[in-house]
């Protein structure tokens, strides 16, 4: 336990010390959706600078961003955290939805706030350039870790450029499509 709570110190420096060390300690902490802030945004009780809604999420500005661009995928509906998309019925739907939408608009944004004429990142050779590895990524927080009791997808550009963010994220995130493509094996057996 004492390791759980050393890690969780360490993202402290991104200002979730009191949330993400209380859920450490005991699990998940899940707020009913009445005081769920992503709940609240969802409801527009909390304003939010939203780029893309449809009737199953709701995509936002991340108001603390780790990236160039850093957006929320927001489910409508209240799920506590990624492991509860095992127990929900429409859970592969869900998670597949997320991380397309996800996918859509993270490159919608990068496209437009990239010039037409910028030409090929400076520290790539034209030679790589359409070779190139996406320039984002999508990813839940594993739980404890996660700030917020509500399922969220990060979509973020790369490179990441928050330290704490970049050095934990390996640790402590899970990939969007390996989440949907296991749920999806799951849901076959």
């Amino acid at each position: 336990m004492a390791g759980v709570l050393k890690t969780a110190a360490l993202v402290t420096a991104g200002g979730l010390a009191l949330v993400v060390a209380a859920a450490a300690a005991r699990g998940s902490i899940d707020l009913p959706p009445d005081r769920c802030i992503f709940c609240r945004i969802v409801r527009g009780e909390i304003p939010a600078r939203v780029v893309f809604e449809d009737d199953v999420v709701l995509v936002f500005h991340d108001i603390h961003p780790a990236a160039r661009l850093h957006i929320l995928v927001v489910p409508k509906r209240h799920i506590m955290n990624v492991n509860a998309l095992t127990a929900d019925p429409g859970g592969v739907e869900l998670a597949e939805h997320i991380a397309r939408v996800a996918r859509e608009q993270i490159q919608r944004l990068q496209a437009e706030q990239t010039p037409p004429d910028a030409g090929t990142p400076l520290l790539r050779p034209p030679e790589a350039a359409a070779a190139a590895t996406p320039s984002f990524a999508v990813m839940y927080t594993r739980p404890p870790f996660t700030s917020i009791s509500h399922l969220h997808a990060h979509a973020v550009s790369l490179p990441i450029l928050s330290t704490v963010f970049r050095v934990l994220s390996p640790l402590l995130s899970l990939d969007a499509n390996e989440v949907a493509s296991t749920l999806r094996a799951r849901a076959a057996l």
